[in-house]
């Protein structure tokens, strides 16, 4: 009896540190070889996109990430630039630039993000400016009976208010003319506001139309610019 419990001594001896090991080595192959690091594209963690004003500026997006990464376009891109600046040990904050887009269709580019085996795509997108926009002289534009542009050395400008609601106006002295669009006090980009439009020579109301939904597409003080449809609009100072 005692030779067979001196026989089973080594096995109690060495059971805990056999058992352990092989816990160990089960842990070990649970565990990936090499972590893969956290990476973090334009506060997502998969593939994401984001947008550049249409009349051209910059756009922002971050980059997280515990590793080596790299980034470069899919395609030339030659209206997008790309500018990157390490906000501390792990984050960048990259800058996109980009110029007006007075082009008839929208454009995009693609960044391609790269760290360890990870891939992260960011789609980069402009819509084409409102062709209105690219018109810079005052005036009122496909309105019933032709265009009325301020001509400086013809018209002079007045601008008249209630409170509510402000009048500005082109005057031509020498035909005793007046031609006027009032719009709310009140103006800010996007939104849509009714829009009256006059024409009175003398005593007499040549022309008068109510727009009750014009879109108020920029404002660059001290000009508007509104839009009735892609054919009548108006330039005015605000």
């Amino acid at each position: 009896m005692r030779s067979i419990l001196h026989s089973l001594l080594p096995l109690r001896l060495w059971g805990a540190p056999v058992l352990l090991a092989v816990l160990l080595c089960i842990g070990c192959k649970e565990k990936p070889e090499d972590d893969e690091p956290e990476f973090v594209v334009n506060q997502a963690t998969e593939n994401s996109s984001i947008s550049v004003l249409p009349e051209g500026g910059e756009a922002q997006l971050f980059v997280v990430c515990e590793k080596e990464w790299t980034y470069q376009f899919k395609a030339p891109a030659d209206w997008l630039s790309v500018s990157d600046k390490k906000v501390n040990g792990t984050s960048w904050m990259l800058t996109l630039s980009a110029g007006e887009n007075s082009g008839p269709s929208a454009r995009s580019a693609v960044l391609v993000f790269s760290s360890a085996s990870l891939v992260r795509e960011v789609t980069v997108q402009q819509e084409p400016e409102d062709p209105i926009l690219q018109v810079t002289a005052l005036g009122a534009y496909g309105v019933e009976g032709g265009d009325v542009i301020y001509e400086r050395g013809r018209a002079q400008i007045s601008r008249l208010t209630d409170g509510d609601s402000y009048q500005f106006s082109f005057l031509y002295p020498s035909e005793v003319k007046v031609v006027s669009v009032t719009v709310p006090s009140s103006l800010e980009e996007g939104a849509v506001v009714s829009l009256g439009y006059r024409v009175v020579e003398k005593d007499r109301t040549l022309f008068k139309s109510e727009y009750p939904a014009a879109t108020v597409l920029r404002i660059r003080e001290p000009y508007v610019w509104l839009k009735v449809s892609d054919t009548v609009y108006f330039v005015i100072k605000k």
